[in-house]
């Protein structure tokens, strides 16, 4: 009985299949004249439940995409410092005999120390972690959650798009790099 006087009581109607219809009408109009009695099917509960399922993974995939957007530009504001530090370095370099082959092959090594670092934090510290959340839910009840699965998917479109990222960044940070003469970049002082 809740505060106002009014009682809730359940009453559940299991038929086969193929009766689901008919039953379901018959039950519409032995309601049909009556305000308090409602009545509500395990289909549309069901899709009101995976209606909520699919809303929430689009929250936690939008949160993990602007986390990642975060973390792709933290990975190029990093590659960027680091070029523009070194920018009188690889200009030395380049003035004793170091080609532009060369010189890209250093800044993608150097992307992809950054790249294998960053997916390597992130499958140790995001893994534990997804479970750890799992096993919260599960404890709590929440979404009738019971089975962990290993998000494979995500993983590798994760470490394909930050490989490809980094890809980019390395090609446009070299390209600008050589845009200025070796003098230029001797004299830097940055």
């Amino acid at each position: 009985m809740n505060p106002r006087g009014t009682a809730y009581g359940y009453l559940w109607v299991d038929c086969d299949k193929k009766d689901v219809a008919s039953v379901e009408q018959s039950l519409n109009t032995l309601i049909s004249n009556t305000s308090h009695i409602k009545m509500d099917t395990y289909h549309a509960q069901l899709q009101s439940a995976e209606f909520a399922s699919s809303m929430m993974k689009l929250g936690c995939y939008l949160f993990m995409a602007i986390v990642g957007l975060i973390g792709f530009m933290n990975m190029a504001n990093t590659m960027i410092m680091n070029i523009t530090t070194k920018k009188q370095e690889y200009g030395v370099l380049q003035a004793v005999g170091m080609t532009n082959k060369q010189l890209n092959l250093c800044l993608q090594l150097q992307g992809l120390i950054f790249t294998v670092g960053t997916i390597c934090v992130a499958l140790i510290i995001g893994l534990p972690l997804g479970y750890a959340l799992f096993s919260y839910a599960k404890h709590m009840g929440i979404f009738g959650i019971n089975i962990y699965h290993v998000p494979i998917v995500p993983i590798f479109i994760m470490i394909f798009l930050v490989g490809l990222l980094q890809i980019v960044l390395s090609c446009v940070l070299s390209s600008n790099l050589k845009k200025e003469t070796l003098v230029e970049r001797i004299r830097y002082q940055g």
